[in-house]
């Protein structure tokens, strides 16, 4: 079990997270402005010894998630997750199947999903988010704030679960084909 606490630049440069183990960070930013590259299957988790312990991912590089593994999903210490601040590029260019974000997502860069499926539980959107054929995305709540956009393929899908708000001048566009499912 690698455990990660304190703070972690990576400026201009890459860091690599890799392994089957799971990985903790216990009151921590990562603070990211080169790139950081997510593979095996180890999930990235969220660890504290008490509730003023928090977890955050500052990316203003590349963070890209070459797996499915769920990045802040254990909630079974103190029910907090690892929350996402995306100003850079967040990228799932990875695996098949589902990468769950437990925390919450701020986006005022670009998501993109190339392939497999991106699980949000909530989203605050101000970016840019891609959806690429044969990818999903999945959001659980949010907003969609003036000014962002959202680019869905053909062949690709949205899915929206819960309760949004769409602000006048938020960005659309679904290709022939893709889909946006929205179920609130």
């Amino acid at each position: 079990m690698f455990a990660l606490a304190g703070s972690a630049l990576v400026s201009g440069a890459t860091l690599l997270i890799s392994g089957d183990e799971a990985k903790r960070m216990q009151n921590v930013v990562l603070a990211n402005e080169g790139t950081v590259a997510w593979q095996g299957s180890g999930a990235l988790e969220r660890y504290a010894e008490g509730w003023a312990q928090s977890a955050l991912i500052d990316n203003r590089g590349t963070f890209r998630i070459e797996n499915d593994a769920g990045l802040g999903t254990n909630a079974a210490s103190y029910g907090e997750f690892i929350s996402i601040n995306n100003a850079g590029t967040l990228v799932k260019a990875g695996g098949t199947a589902t990468t769950t974000l437990g925390g919450a997502l701020v986006n005022m860069g670009l998501v993109d999903v190339q392939t497999g499926t991106i699980a949000a539980v909530s989203v605050d959107q101000k970016g840019q988010l891609k959806v690429a054929s044969g990818a999903a995305l999945q959001l659980g709540s949010g907003t969609f704030r003036n000014g962002s956009q959202t680019d869905v393929a053909t062949g690709a899908v949205v899915n929206l679960n819960g309760s949004f708000t769409f602000e006048p001048t938020a960005g659309l566009s679904v290709a022939s084909e893709g889909q946006w499912n929205y179920v609130g």
